[in-house]
């Protein structure tokens, strides 16, 4: 299996292995939430990423979707064993200034992880940066792209990423609920 994260890695992100990306999203995933509620960070690794800017505490106040999310991160983060260097000063996410403005932090995983070479959608679907079909579009899929689906659905929603086929090298991600209009030329995983 960790073959496969080896050949997502080269596809998408020119990355070593998956095994350890998939610990630093984790790791941003939780910290995006903290930092949007006043966290001070006292690691490198977080004044790095997040500059404090604005901190209020070390003990924020989280609504309880929010709660139950850092719950389910930090299940998934024990889960896969993770340990981030907290003393470095950059982490192994794609993306990674898009992924600090979205709404609802996906939260990755090594199951259920697939690519499909060459999008064919049948309607025009799009990445949202929320779960809701109002919140800002981010991308939309075209013909003959590359997707991605590297972190847990949620309900009928999917977090993708997608490497656009007209602009190499473009790499964009977002929520969807349109996915299941989608066929793909191949499918890997």
């Amino acid at each position: 299996m960790k073959q496969f994260y080896v050949l997502i890695s080269l596809v998408f992100f020119a990355a070593p292995t998956w095994a350890q990306s998939v610990c630093d999203d984790l790791w941003l995933s939780r910290n995006v939430i903290y930092d949007a509620h006043g966290y001070c960070f006292g690691s490198e690794l977080g004044k790095a990423i997040f500059d404090n800017n604005g901190c209020t505490s070390v003990d924020p106040t989280l609504p309880p979707d929010l709660q139950d999310r850092i719950k389910r991160i930090w299940t998934q983060d024990r889960s896969l064993e993770c340990a981030v260097d907290q003393s470095q000063t950059n982490i192994n996410v794609y993306n990674q200034a898009a992924r600090l403005r979205l709404l609802t932090q996906p939260i990755a995983t090594e199951d259920n992880v697939k690519v499909c070479f060459g999008a064919q959608p049948n309607n025009p679907i799009v990445l949202h940066k929320d779960k809701t079909d109002t919140s800002p579009v981010l991308a939309t899929i075209d013909t003959g792209d590359t997707l991605g689906w590297l972190h847990l659905n949620e309900g009928d929603w999917q977090f993708i990423t997608l490497m656009s086929k007209s602009t190499a090298g473009k790499i964009s991600s977002g929520w969807t609920d349109q996915a299941g209009d989608l066929r793909c030329d191949e499918i890997a995983g």
